[in-house]
């Protein structure tokens, strides 16, 4: 009987790859439902010839639910994680407008003022969406930017 070394038993790393973890309290259905949507929006966004991606399953730890996604390339990796990025920064800024817009509706003001402040606000936070993907699409390589602006839009909405 041969041992493995811990190298030989995890194989060899693919560069290109992101690890996801699955929530633990899911039955098969919700499983299958959020690695399909999570495929659907990897595909979207990173598979096409301009960033040369390709999304495949390189291994799944069943007792942590753990897996490993192969992006096919680094342009593709450096993207995903681009959007990641805009969509953590839009989801601090939203709690951040969401405790401005609270605090606004418990103060005693004018009604006219109390508009326009929130008016304010949500320009705030629409303000902050084209730029975060202004500057998500600007770091990017320009022949990302004509193809996946619609990809990246659609993945902030989905998370």
């Amino acid at each position: 009987m041969r041992f493995l070394s811990f190298k030989e038993f995890l194989g060899t790393e693919v560069a290109e790859s992101v690890v996801a973890k699955l929530p633990a309290t899911m039955n098969i259905d919700e499983a299958a439902k959020t690695m399909s949507n999570l495929n659907l929006a990897l595909e979207q966004a990173l598979v096409n010839p301009s960033i040369n991606g390709l999304i495949e399953l390189i291994g799944f730890d069943r007792g942590s639910n753990w897996m490993e996604i192969g992006l096919g390339s680094m342009l593709a990796l450096q993207f995903l994680a681009g959007m990641i990025r805009l969509i953590y920064d839009s989801r601090n800024k939203e709690i951040e407008l969401e405790a401005k817009r609270e605090m606004i509706r418990h103060i005693k003001v004018q009604n006219d003022v109390k508009e326009k402040v929130l008016e304010a606000v949500n320009a705030e936070l629409a303000e902050h969406y084209a730029q975060s993907v202004d500057n998500l699409l600007s770091t990017s390589e320009s022949k990302i930017l004509n193809r996946n602006t619609a990809a990246a839009s659609a993945i902030l909405c989905v998370f």
